[in-house]
């Protein structure tokens, strides 16, 4: 009809997933996410584009504002990678490239809480699901082979170490609580349990942190013999203690 005013693929995907949360509750944390008033400058956004080679170009930042300009070019063969995802962004990349909401809820890795969403922090709703606890066991059941099989996404789920040490160096190293909670800049909430290693022959060890994070990869393509045009990539930063100056293991 002539005048209405269009409307845009993020409030279609909006609109979409509050009505799917309606109809299917386990989208519930999805839609309260995208409703949170973080904002969306925290995201980083890197772009790599393929040749008819494959061969990846170097790649290149992408800022939050102009990520919708670059969609609608429709470049083929185009990979993203995101860091702090926010809710802005996958509006955006959920409306223009048609994403399952199935590959945001995963990485959210939240459950809804009985918090309630009239308060002032709607974030407050959202807490993360237990990963060894027999709570929320229906947030926990893997989908059936049948429909993994045809999933244009994984999700990956693993735990990295993260060393602390304190500030001043001549001082006797920290000692880190049995849990530590951290709200990421985007208002999801990390966890992370920690260990103080018993002292040896009278000398201490720095604490370490064991960090639940969380990666994401989806791409397009209707079945596998077809040639994927987009790709997103999704990951969290692990969480930093305050006045603590943290230093990543590595092996």
């Amino acid at each position: 009809m002539s005048g209405q005013a269009k409307i845009e693929p993020e409030q279609t995907y909006r609109k979409f997933i509050d009505d799917l949360a309606r109809k299917l509750p386990k989208f519930k944390p999805l839609d309260i996410f995208l409703k949170l008033g973080t904002a969306d400058q925290t995201a980083r956004i890197s772009s790599f584009s393929f040749s008819e080679d494959n061969l990846p170009s170097d790649p290149r930042t992408i800022d939050v504002s102009s990520l919708e300009n670059e969609l609608k070019k429709q470049t083929a063969h185009q990979l993203l990678i995101i860091e702090d995802v926010t809710p802005g962004v996958v509006a955006i990349l959920g409306g223009y490239w048609s994403v399952d909401p199935q590959f945001f809820l995963d990485f959210l890795d939240s459950t809804t809480s009985d918090a309630s969403l009239d308060s002032q922090s709607v974030c407050d709703a959202l807490t993360p699901i237990p990963w060894f606890r027999l709570a929320n066991v229906r947030d926990h059941l893997p989908p059936l082979p049948s429909t993994a099989h045809n999933a244009k996404h994984v999700n990956l789920q693993f735990i990295g170490s993260r060393e602390y040490h304190p500030e001043d160096p001549s001082k006797d190293p920290i000692k880190l609580p049995d849990r530590l909670e951290s709200r990421t800049k985007n208002g999801i909430t990390r966890v992370a349990g920690g260990c103080n290693p018993i002292p040896h022959e009278g000398k201490r060890f720095n604490p370490l942190a064991f960090i639940r994070q969380t990666a994401a990869a989806w791409f397009d393509g209707g079945d596998t013999h077809s040639i994927w045009r987009y790709g997103g990539s999704q990951v969290y930063l692990p969480p930093n203690a305050a006045n603590r100056t943290p230093r990543h293991n590595s092996s």
